[in-house]
């Protein structure tokens, strides 16, 4: 009898220790992802704009389609800037700004007005030439962007 327990207790204790691992790992991961939430806060301030999509380039990031956006601005609270590193890509010249909007889904249709932190609440709030809207978590990761594509608007 001990001989058909032993492997089941093994079986049990392994069980114990994959999922504690599990919930280790998954702190950890979010623990990181909430950092660099942060640093992209920090980064991005207190930026506000608002405007009409002039542009898009559709570029290729972990074997998907992403596409940066060329922004007509109708207001912004900032006249020049330029953030490009692994946190954040947003350009705005000359009235234009420029950003990565991430995955670029067609079913969703075109983008043709995008509202960035407009209420301070790091909100990004896409809207459709169809009329519908999007809203997302506003951190302007530049998704893979090269930053020679960040001057395609201006």
């Amino acid at each position: 009898m001990k001989v058909k327990i032993r492997p089941i207790i093994f079986l049990i204790v392994f069980f114990c220790l994959y999922i504690i691992y599990v919930i280790i790992t998954s702190q950890q991961q979010s623990a990181q992802q909430d950092e660099r939430y942060h640093k992209q806060l920090v980064l991005i301030g207190k930026i506000r704009f608002k405007g009409g999509i002039i542009g898009r380039k559709i570029y290729k990031y972990a074997g998907k389609n992403y596409y940066l956006i060329c922004i007509k601005l109708d207001y912004s609270n900032t006249e020049q800037i330029y953030i490009y590193n692994n946190l954040c890509g947003l350009k705005i010249k000359n009235g234009i700004a420029t950003i990565s909007a991430g995955f670029y889904d067609p079913a969703l249709g075109e983008p043709k007005f995008v509202e960035v932190n407009m209420n301070s609440d790091n909100k990004l709030k896409t809207t459709y030439k169809d009329g519908s809207s999007t809203v997302n978590i506003c951190t302007l990761d530049p998704y893979g962007a090269p930053e020679k594509d960040m001057n395609i608007c201006n």
